[in-house]
């Protein structure tokens, strides 16, 4: 929960994190901490979590749907490439990925 005082009546307005704010947040915060050549653990906390090597970073090409008209021709693209120790390629977002 956030608390924003409201300056011109002395109030305060409660807000609470969406979890969009809370992937955002944690997107930040992965990104920060991890880059090419590091281990990283990817799916964290779930049964599908594995890891790997960050073997390329898309940053600003991550995130664009490709559409043409009607067509859909593609579905966003992934921040980070991790090669799995099991020798799998596979592309997660931020919040999909934390250091090992």
């Amino acid at each position: 929960m956030l608390y924003w005082p409201n300056c011109s009546s002395g109030e305060g307005i409660r807000v609470k994190k969406s979890v969009e704010d809370k992937k955002r947040a944690a997107a930040q915060d992965a990104q920060e901490a991890v880059a090419i050549d590091q281990r990283v653990r990817v799916y964290v906390d779930t049964d599908d979590e594995s890891r790997g090597v960050i073997v390329d970073d898309f940053g600003d090409l991550a995130g664009h749907a490709v559409d043409l008209g009607d067509t859909h021709i593609a579905d966003a693209a992934r921040r980070w490439a991790v090669l799995l120790d099991a020798g799998t390629l596979v592309f997660v977002d931020s919040h999909q990925i934390a250091p090992e």
